[in-house]
């Protein structure tokens, strides 16, 4: 049960090997100090009834009382020596883990593929990672300063009670087997309901985290109180039902784990006071086994809640283990070739491409060849394929059959990373951090200089803007970039991508947001920045392809027409021409 989630912890635990073997021999320590206290407490009060004197030196005896309590003392400083101790190294290894693990599972879903992403709710996603973040603290904390440390203190608890008398630590063992017979029953339904617990948690933070996200549409919508009402369903009916389930089952176990310590205990007190008046233990011996019963039970009972708190770390874990193993997009693989230097020729042969299995095909047969420095446009209307084209040249995606070339090399042969650093894209839609505006155009570049971003900025007409802010550089740009308009964040987008100085350019209808004014200048701009490099313009517009050296028409997925403009327009009937004639008016 929870072999996997099992299998990641412990992987974690080999990784900090070092500091459990510390913790091991320092728990050891504790347990056995601890095991040794009720046996000398025992022997501290039976000192007290009859005095007896212990020669310490020749010429030096002292009551045997004070011998004991010294012994005591001496115990509890190593103890609490041991214990400082443990608990350091303990927290701050689990600390460790905690931040370790949380940054590999964010760097991982960073290298996964853009299918991934687009098909998964991120709300869920994140709320799954959050929940494996604490789970793996939650659990390597509680094995570690829990159940680890208690376990053993158990079995050096009843191997000392053994030693003062047999029957009632049998008695003990008896309420020990009794509680872990219910709990082996109890805790596998248990299993169940909690994974569906946090199926319910997940589903309630996805429909939670698309309203905030969409706040926007939301309040033009007016649709706040519909969104309320549809999250606080998600939670307090639908969330709020399946996770009482699991706190019921709980709480019954606790019910159980109780009784069957009060049975114990006072079957333990009954022969106790029987031995005792009958002078088989002394009154010394009947406190350290009280000692003893509660140093073994009390663990068992503690197991219960860290039970519970490890087995929904496990269920957490292996939720987010189940995005852990999808393989990520492979940076820097050996067997990967690498391009030193790309000249910007693209080839794409008889290229079919749907998503899934069983869609229908978004591409079909599309073969063009285009030679470094040149550029081409792909016009068509909504849906026909022409953002798909630039995301299989980017390698986001493989063609389902036939071939892409990059300077005559496979893409599925190529490093991702070392095709993509050659590649800007402007796209229509520009996402920027929540950073300075500094960073986000230094985004296209991380090695460049201030003197290189200020240029950039310039070529990008974005200085105009950039200086009117308070902060100037150091203007924060909001959640995706809020705090500018659309055509000021289009240039922020046209920036990075002159800082980037790439071999293969992609512009997705880069002026699309722009006033007539600042369009006339980014249109220099990106005349200026296409020179000498292989550009793809996603065109919505015509206006902005008539300069290409040739103009791909897509109609369903497939090429309908290859021209340069002032071909295209001469035929009457062409899908081209019935564009344009659109676009001014004439249809």
């Amino acid at each position: 049960m929870f072999n996997k989630g099992w299998k990641i912890v412990f992987k974690y635990f080999l990784e900090y090997k070092k500091d459990i073997v510390t913790i091991a021999t320092l728990v050891i320590i504790s347990a056995l100090a601890n095991g040794a206290t009720p046996y000398v407490v025992g022997k501290f009060f039976d000192s007290l009834i009859s005095v007896k004197q212990i020669n310490v030196l020749s010429n030096l005896s002292l009551p045997n009382w004070t011998v004991m309590l010294g012994l005591w003392f001496l115990i509890q400083v190593v103890v609490n020596i041991t214990d400082f101790k443990n608990e350091k190294t303990a927290r701050r290894t689990a600390l460790e883990m905690h931040t370790g693990y949380l940054s590999k599972i964010a760097s991982h879903l960073i290298s996964l593929p853009i299918s991934f992403h687009k098909e998964e709710k991120h709300g869920e996603i994140w709320n799954k990672v959050n929940k494996a973040g604490d789970s793996i603290w939650s659990i390597i904390s509680n094995i570690i300063m829990g159940v680890g440390p208690e376990t053993l203190t158990v079995f050096v608890g009843l191997f000392f009670a053994f030693s003062i008398n047999t029957t009632l630590t049998l008695v003990i063992i008896v309420g020990l087997v009794i509680y872990l017979l219910i709990f082996s029953k109890i805790v596998p339904p248990i299993a169940v309901k909690t994974k569906a617990g946090h199926e319910a948690w997940h589903k309630a933070y996805g429909v939670a985290y698309d309203a905030v996200v969409n706040f926007q549409t939301i309040k033009q919508s007016t649709a706040e109180k519909y969104e309320s009402d549809k999250i606080r369903k998600m939670f307090n009916n639908f969330a709020f039902k399946k996770w009482f389930e699991v706190e019921q089952a709980w709480i019954r176990m606790t019910a159980f784990q109780r009784i069957t310590v009060m049975l114990v205990m006072l079957g333990i007190f009954s022969i106790s006071a029987f031995y005792v008046q009958e002078g088989v233990i002394t009154i010394g011996s009947l406190i350290a086994l009280n000692s003893y019963a509660a140093m073994a039970l009390g663990p068992f009972v503690r197991l219960g809640y860290s039970w519970n708190a490890i087995q929904n770390g496990l269920v957490a874990i292996e939720k987010i283990e189940e995005i852990n193993e999808i393989h990520g997009e492979g940076f820097g693989i050996r067997n990967k070739k690498k391009i030193p230097f790309v000249h910007g020729q693209i080839t794409f042969e008889n290229v079919y491409f749907k998503y899934k299995k069983g869609d229908p095909e978004i591409l079909s047969g599309i073969s063009f060849n285009i030679l470094p420095g040149e550029i081409i446009a792909f016009v068509g209307g909504s849906g026909v394929g022409k953002t798909t084209i630039t995301d299989l040249l980017g390698a986001y995606y493989f063609p389902t059959k036939g071939n892409i070339f990059i300077d005559e090399v496979k893409t599925e042969e190529l490093d991702v990373y070392d095709l993509r650093k050659n590649i800007a894209i402007v796209p229509q839609e520009t996402v920027l951090f929540n950073e300075t505006i500094e960073d986000n155009i230094k985004y296209g570049n991380q090695k460049a200089s201030k003197e290189q971003i200020i240029e950039a900025a310039r070529q990008a007409y974005a200085l105009e803007f950039i200086e009117k802010f308070p902060k100037k550089w150091k203007q924060l740009v909001g959640e995706r970039g809020i705090k500018l308009s659309v055509g000021q964040k289009q240039r922020v987008a046209i920036a990075r991508a002159i800082l980037r100085n790439p071999k293969i350019l992609i512009l997705d209808e880069p002026t699309s947001a722009l006033d007539a004014h600042s369009e006339k200048h980014i249109q220099e701009s990106l005349e200026s920045l296409m020179k000498g490099r292989t550009t793809i313009i996603i065109a919505h517009r015509l206006s902005t392809v008539r300069k290409a050296n040739k103009i791909i028409v897509l109609k369903e997925g497939k090429i309908a027409e290859i021209g340069t403009h002032e071909e295209l327009i001469l035929k009457p009937d062409g899908e081209y021409r019935k564009l344009y004639d659109f676009q001014i008016g004439l249809m």
